[in-house]
C-alpha cells in the first residue's frame, strides 16, 4: 500500500485526490465517488451505479434521474 503526501482541507472542506489515485480507480472530473466512515477513517471509492429496484450493477443508466437497470427499465415501460 503506497502513501501518498498529506493534502490539506481547504475553508470549504475540500481535498485534492492525487492524480495517481484518480487514475487508478478509473475516476474522471465530474464522477461520484462514495466516502464511509469507520472509525476514525474515512475510505474513498469510485461510486458504481446500482438500479434503485433490484440493486443489479449491470447495464444501470439513468431514467428520470434515478440509477435503473436494463431488466427493471423494460418491465416498468412495458
Amino acid at each position: 500500500m503506497k502513501k501518498y503526501t498529506a493534502r490539506k482541507v481547504d475553508e470549504l472542506g475540500r481535498i485534492v485526490l492525487p492524480i495517481e489515485i484518480r487514475k487508478q480507480l478509473g475516476i474522471d472530473e465530474n464522477n461520484p465517488v462514495d466516502m464511509v466512515l469507520d472509525g476514525g477513517k474515512i475510505t474513498i471509492t469510485k461510486s458504481i451505479p446500482t438500479c434503485v429496484v433490484c440493486d443489479s450493477q449491470e447495464l444501470v443508466r439513468d431514467f428520470n434521474d434515478k440509477p435503473l437497470c436494463n431488466t427493471c427499465h423494460t418491465k416498468l415501460t412495458v
